[in-house]
């Protein structure tokens, strides 16, 4: 989805990213969303391949960046 698009369907995210972009910095924010949608990904795949409660244990062992 592009960033645009997103905009339109979720207003009050998009307001919020740009407010953090602004306060953070857009790489910043940028790569935070992409490491958060790539452990979706991954927790997706855990879950179709080790259940659903071996992929939440992983998650929660995650160490996301500050």
């Amino acid at each position: 989805m592009s960033e645009k698009k997103g905009a339109v369907l979720m207003p009050a995210t998009a307001e919020i990213v740009a407010e953090l972009r602004a306060a953070l910095g857009a790489e910043v924010v940028d790569r935070a969303i992409a490491a958060g949608q790539q452990a979706r990904r991954e927790h997706a795949r855990r879950v179709a391949e080790h259940g659903q409660v071996a992929a939440d244990a992983w998650l929660g062992r995650q160490r996301f960046p500050h």
